[in-house]
């Protein structure tokens, strides 16, 4: 639910991670340490998302503007830590 944004200044992460530049990919357990290390880099952006949230978000904004307000609900938990936080 929270997409983190990073602008690298090499390629040394995606090699350390296995990860081809300019692809998706699906992250495997070797990836884990990845999210925790991006967390950390300086300049990171945290924003609000993933793919459920961003598509609630895009239908209620179009039933908001049809005068159906409040149509959409989405229903998550958030830990109790600091991305929960800044979520």
């Amino acid at each position: 639910m929270l997409d983190i944004s990073i602008e690298l200044q090499n390629d040394e992460i995606l090699t350390k991670y296995d990860i081809p530049s300019g692809h998706a990919i699906l992250a495997e357990e070797k990836h884990l340490p990845l999210y925790d290390e991006i967390w950390k880099m300086e300049g990171r952006e945290a924003i609000p998302g993933g793919s459920g949230l961003n598509s609630a978000r895009a239908v209620n904004f179009v039933l908001k503007n049809q005068g159906h307000e409040g149509s959409v609900t989405y229903i998550g938990s958030l830990g109790n830590d600091e991305k929960g936080e800044v979520l």
